[in-house]
């Protein structure tokens, strides 16, 4: 499911959604996790699905994995679901930009995270993507303020997902050429700042294939 390949891009790309998908109704604490996604917010559930896709992606091209794929990607599809039943608006957004109640389920999603995770699975893997996706390698990020030596690759790999998925409006959907690169843009500010895993981000390139061909073959699901 996961062997290193050579393929064509748009052929990873969907095989990957396909493998999504089928980690996303592998058994029925998750399937309900993502019904919970969706109950609460539609763009909420594709966030998570798309940045399992991305994920997807990067793992099957990654030779340094020594994480689990699978739990991995399931961790990826699981890295909100501390914002399950909230009424939050706020994923995405600056926190210069939010309210106080967008900021306070914001400080709080990771814990709500962990203490649905906790209830249901004892991986390490997913443990550490739900506790480490807003952590920057140079200290800055949130909740535990880490450093690059204290945060697993496979964290990292949904860290750099998840920042490029977020920098993408859906405000912009109709502009998405646009959307995408200032995107790509602003990812590179954080690679160039030591925030993100430059390795990694690159690695998100190589697979998209430049963004001419990533318009083609990423707007129709990562946009919809």
């Amino acid at each position: 499911m996961f062997e290193i390949a050579e393929d064509d891009n748009k052929s990873v790309f969907f095989t990957s959604y396909t493998t999504v998908m089928s980690i996303a109704t592998s058994e029925a604490w998750i399937s309900n996790s993502m019904q919970m996604l969706m109950q609460t917010n539609s763009e909420l559930y594709n966030h998570t699905i798309n940045v399992a896709l991305l994920t997807a992606c990067i793992v099957r091209d990654d030779e340094k994995r020594s994480y689990d794929p699978y739990q991995a990607v399931l961790g990826a599809l699981l890295h909100d679901i501390g914002y399950a039943g909230t009424i939050n608006k706020a994923r995405g957004i600056s926190l210069d930009e939010m309210t106080d109640m967008e900021k306070l389920l914001f400080e709080n999603h990771i814990q709500f995270g962990m203490n649905y995770i906790e209830n249901h699975t004892s991986s390490q893997t997913i443990r550490d993507i739900v506790a480490m996706h807003h952590e920057y390698l140079d200290g800055s990020g949130f909740p535990a303020h880490l450093m690059f030596g204290h945060i697993p690759r496979h964290a990292r790999i949904v860290t750099v997902v998840n920042e490029f998925m977020n920098q993408i409006s859906t405000e912009t959907q109709k502009f998405a050429s646009e959307s995408l690169l200032r995107a790509r843009d602003n990812m590179d500010v954080l690679k160039n700042s030591g925030k993100i895993d430059a390795e990694i981000l690159d690695m998100l390139y190589k697979r998209l294939g430049g963004i001419s061909e990533l318009l083609t073959s990423i707007t129709s699901v990562l946009l919809s």
